[in-house]
């Protein structure tokens, strides 16, 4: 019975481990988010400028793209570590 006890507080200790993992990482995508927006305005700036500047164009297409995917992760992560804040009460609470 104690050794359930104790791999039951371990697994409340891995949760929390991955809870801060998770924070790390949201905001290490802040971070590259906002530095990819203000590139891709910057290269629609530079189309603004010069509309047949095809490198320009195709790096804000890439980078819009990239903005996109790495905002859908996060979401994901959000919704991922909401579901395990439940099943960490859950283990806290039994």
């Amino acid at each position: 019975m104690v050794a359930a006890y104790l791999r039951g507080r371990g697994g409340a200790q891995g949760v929390e481990d991955r809870d801060r993992s998770r924070a790390a990482c949201a905001q290490g995508a802040g971070t590259a988010l906002s530095k990819w927006e203000r590139s891709s305005g910057d290269f629609k700036s530079t189309l603004e400028l010069n509309t047949a500047n095809s490198d320009a164009r195709h790096n804000a297409e890439v980078l819009d793209l990239c903005i996109a995917k790495l905002v859908d992760s996060v979401r994901e992560l959000q919704q991922s570590a909401n579901g395990m804040g439940d099943k960490k009460q859950q283990l806290v609470t039994s």
